[in-house]
């Protein structure tokens, strides 16, 4: 547990070295939830679990469910662990004690998680740091953590992802329920058997009921003719009136000294057994779901009552028939979630059922009461999901994006499903350009809040501001779409050009409390506006008229966006110092709010210090305790004159930064290390297992079984860190064989090439590697011609990568080494830096170099804010980190080479790229497959440590096979 410890002691460590981070001590605590069991669909078994790797970084508690807790001050950590039945032992064993937890996991304290928000009041906590960062490989977000009671704390979503992954030091700086409340109308259904209505004055009753008469003379009619001549209609109306007279009559009730008499009570009972009665033998749905309306407002039954009983148990039926509508579903939802008793509230779950029957009943227009309705169920959620996620990918095509924008704020946590999100990518793709600009904003803001992007949703808003250019009118859409890329990181010129052309068309008219989100978003993305001329000169212009109407932090937000892009507002300090802006901060009366206001006031003043040479210095102080930067104008040039004597005495700039870099689960410990190699050392063995056991005419799946069973009989792996790729053949070019839709069930031929990617997963920590071999034991010539191209492409890299090389620099390095062997093969002529150019490095390497590896089989910091971003050119753009190597980070190393149908037809058409091509040559590789070398390497001082140990040159290979 001493790996958990330090983990957690240097993420301690390096959030308290942050500067100017006041906010952290005292009562800040990190707080982290565990994995939870996922159910098998909707049966009683679970998947295989596996812990959440931030968790297990941190804890390496191996139960799911947990949470766990760090205070930041002292770096003491709490545990706290599900609270189970007695009869789990029966099923589970022994259930440990706290104190068990305490010792197992070497934590401080262990408490039950129904404890969580009491035991963080008693230790005077007051800021919770919680996980909120989007994975750049997968696209998808940690999930929010939650628990009974945060919401009594300050939730700080924004600086413990990035900590966590890396840390890197900057310069500078209920809803209301939803109301049931609707136009009643007239119930005009009567029962179905009208022969009873033949000697009944309707009218007569109703009048008697509706006039407000004495109850005596109400309860005396209902009474004689209640048994033989009162329909479905009269009923309903009835009981609606007589829990309206009850309302009415309670102040009386209350005053009066006579307690309700045995015969009044009983008789009121026997009248509403029979009002209910008869409503529920109407067999109506909408006149059963309207009576149940009505008991939801009687105050004088208990809380739980035959009545009430009756009639939610008729509906539950009629839903599990399939008798409700889809309306009539979503309106009993909304009344009986509106129950005070949680015995009626429960039975929402049951609902799904009825749902379910009418799945094909779900239109467009239903979507969004329906996804409204989601929060509403517990133990059924997930099914009702599924559900409501596939009428979404079929009907999205018709839904505006204010629906879809309705959708997705309908998510949370977990409920925000990839599903949803790729359905509102599509619309997005195919609608934006056509809907209106109010539908637009409502559909911005949904992603925004969801904080979800990817490449189809960017190239829309291209389309969008290009096709639409002056069109566009309404300021909020601009807004939005701004804020949208500065949150998000959108830097595309062409959507930021546009919102700049508005700005310079419109400028003046825009609303001030519009002006910061227009605006800001230039510096903070660090591009600059078009038409620098005319966006400076209208900048100045609304600036002069329309400051004074500005909020402090937007003026400074502004002004601060300025600095970035080297503009310096000398002309707005006098306004940004006046009196009159000062006295409105010191008047602020909330303190969180004023000290926000002031470090950005020192942001700036310490910015236009460093970087302007005609700023003279704030004309006040901002804090006594600040040392002002007016004399330190010097810092950059000393920076500047010590950085390179420091980096020969250390060993290279490469080893010195002008700016602060700590390590996290980037850079691995020495024991973190130490497992790995052990995982990796497994791994490597049981491959070799499955490379000597290999023989033409087995099955793929028995090749993964031989893993699978070495891995966990002798290294104690239980998991696999990902589905097993056994790929044999033309499967061997598919680089994710394996999924579900094809799960290693070819059988091996006598010639085929084997491309196993397998990997172990020992405590959370991944091992990642693909052995490429002939099933026969044997190489063909051409099969020895690819497989030494790719070979010599990884042993170019194994040689080359060392701390301070570009990883991009290592993916081209490797696929120069391989299209050279190609051209010598006779299948490429040409020159290969003009192949690689063209792009045609991605036609036989269609896949990153590799990628970082960890407690994730594709670990997080790839892409963190302060490194180099993802590139868009061919050839490079599947990269899953384009950093700079860093003694410490492990990664995998694997070329690879295939040959794709599609990919092939592609480039053969490609003017530019067929006349590098050899068609006649390439033929002979159709069907091939394709061949990968996986090695999972470290990082250190002098190069790298190659943790694999498998056979790997033709001639290794060969010979291990036949022993």
């Amino acid at each position: 547990m001493s790996l958990f410890c330090d983990n957690r002691q240097r993420l301690v460590s390096r959030l308290k070295a942050k500067p100017n981070e006041t906010r952290w001590t005292p009562g800040t605590f990190i707080v982290l939830q565990g994995g939870v069991e996922v159910p098998f669909n909707d049966t009683d078994i679970a998947w295989p679990f596996r812990q959440e790797s931030f968790f297990q970084w941190c804890f390496g508690v191996e139960e799911p469910g947990c949470y766990g807790a760090i205070d930041v001050n002292t770096g003491a950590s709490i545990l706290f662990v599900p609270k189970l039945p007695p009869e789990y032992a029966i099923w589970q064993g022994k259930l440990h004690t706290l104190d068990d937890f305490k010792e197992r996991y070497g934590v401080d304290e262990t408490h039950y998680t129904d404890e969580i928000a009491s035991v963080l009041k008693e230790k005077s906590a007051r800021a919770l740091l919680t996980l909120n960062g989007k994975n750049s490989d997968s696209g998808l977000t940690t999930r929010e953590t939650i628990f009974d009671g945060i919401d009594e704390f300050w939730v700080d979503l924004k600086h413990l992802y990035p900590a966590i992954c890396e840390c890197v030091m900057k310069n500078g700086p209920l809803k209301n329920t939803i109301s049931i409340e609707t136009d009643e109308g007239t119930a005009i259904l009567y029962c179905s058997d009208i022969e009873r209505l033949k000697n009944t004055d309707v009218e007569q009753v109703l009048d008697a009921i509706n006039s407000g008469k004495t109850d005596k003379r109400v309860y005396s009619m209902l009474e004689n003719k209640i048994a033989n001549e009162i329909n479905c209609r009269i009923a309903l109306q009835s009981l609606r009136k007589m829990i309206e007279l009850e309302s009415e009559w309670n102040r009386y009730r209350k005053i009066s000294s006579n307690a309700q008499s045995s015969a009044e009570t009983i008789n009121r009972d026997m009248i509403l057994q029979q009002l209910v009665s008869l409503i529920v033998k109407s067999q109506d749905s909408e006149t059963i779901l309207q009576g149940l309306k009505a008991l939801k407002r009687d105050r004088f039954s208990p809380s739980t009552n035959i009545y009430k009983d009756r009639m939610c148990n008729e509906v539950m039926i009629r839903a599990t028939d399939g008798e409700l509508t889809m309306s009539q579903l979503i309106r009993a939802v909304r009344i009986l979630v509106n129950y005070g008793n949680s015995k009626y509230r429960n039975c929402i779950d049951m609902l799904w059922v009825g749902l379910a029957c009418r799945e094909q009943d779900i239109k467009p227009d239903l979507l969004v009461p329906l996804f409204r309705s989601l929060k509403y169920f517990q133990r059924s959620k997930n099914m009702v999901q599924i559900i409501l996620e596939k009428k979404l990918s079929e009907q999205w095509l018709k839904l505006t994006g204010s629906q879809m924008a309705s959708i997705l704020n309908c998510l949370y946590g977990k409920e925000s499903s990839q599903e949803c999100l790729s359905s509102a990518s599509k619309w997005a793709n195919v609608s934006m350009t056509t809907s209106t600009e109010k539908d637009l904003v409502n559909f911005i803001g949904g992603l925004h809040t969801k904080e979800y992007v990817n490449e189809n949703i960017e190239q829309a808003l291209v389309r969008y501001v290009t096709s639409k250019g002056t069109e566009m009118k309404d300021p909020h859409l601009i807004a939005s779409i701004m804020d949208y890329c500065k949150d998000l990181r959108i830097r595309n010129p062409y959507v930021l050009a546009e919102c700049g052309k508005y700005f310079i068309r419109h400028g003046t008219q825009i609303p001030p409390t519009l002006l910061s989100p227009i605006l800001a978003p230039f510096g903070l993305l660090n591009l600059q506006p078009p038409d620098s001329t005319n966006f400076w000169k209208m900048f100045d212009e609304v600036m002069s008229a329309r400051f004074s109407d500005l909020k402090l932090n937007d003026a400074l937000d502004i002004l601060l966006s300025c600095t970035y892009l080297e503009r310096y507002p000398i002309k707005l300090l006098d306004k940004v110092f006046s009196s009159y802006l000062m006295n409105r901060l010191q008047t602020q009366r909330d303190a969180p709010i004023v000290n926000h206001l002031k470090n950005k006031l020192k942001l700036f003043d310490a910015t236009m210090s460093l970087e302007c040479k005609d700023y003279r210095g704030s004309p006040i102080n901002l804090d006594r305790n600040t040392k002002s930067l007016n004399l330190d104008m010097r810092i950059r040039g000393i920076i500047n004159k010590i950085h390179k004597p420091l980096a020969h005495l250390v060993g290279g700039e490469h080893k010195l930064s002008r700016s602060v870099v700590l390590s996290s689960r980037v850079i691995k410990s020495p024991q973190e290390i130490k497992v790995l190699r052990y995982v990796c050392k497994i791994s490597s063995e049981a491959h070799k297992t499955v490379m000597r056991s290999m023989r033409p005419g087995i099955p793929e799946y028995k090749a993964e079984a031989w893993f699978l069973n070495y891995v966990y009989a002798e290294g104690g792996c239980r998991h696999a860190s990902y589905t097993c790729i056994c790929g044999s053949g033309h499967n061997s070019s598919i680089l994710h064989y394996g999924h579900a839709g094809a799960p290693n069930n070819k059988v091996i031929q006598d010639g085929d090439m084997c491309l196993f990617d397998m990997g172990g997963n020992y405590y959370g920590y991944a091992a990642d590697i693909t052995c490429s071999f002939p099933a026969n034991g044997k190489f063909t010539e051409d099969q020895k011609l690819i497989y030494n191209a790719v070979l010599k492409a990884r042993d170019a890299v194994i040689a080359a990568a060392k701390p301070g090389v570009a990883w991009t620099d290592m993916h081209l390095l490797a696929n120069k080494v391989m299209l050279t062997s190609l051209k010598k093969g006779g299948l490429l002529v040409g020159d290969v830096e003009d192949m690689i150019k063209a792009g045609l490095n991605e036609v036989f390497q269609p896949h990153g170099l590799g990628h970082l590896l960890g407690l994730d089989v594709h670990d997080v910091g790839g892409y963190l804010p302060g490194h180099p971003e993802r590139s868009k050119d061919a050839g490079v753009r599947k990269l899953r980190t384009a950093r700079t190597l860093l003694a410490g980070m492990v990664l995998t190393v694997e070329p690879g080479c295939y040959f794709v149908d599609c990919l092939l037809d592609a480039a053969l058409a490609d003017p530019i790229q067929s006349k590098f091509l050899v068609p006649e040559q390439l033929q002979r590789f159709r069907g091939f497959g394709g061949i990968r070398i996986e090695d999972d390497v470290l990082i250190t001082e002098t190069g790298v440590e190659n943790m694999t140990d498998v056979p790997r040159t033709v001639e290794e290979i060969e010979n291990f096979m036949q022993s």
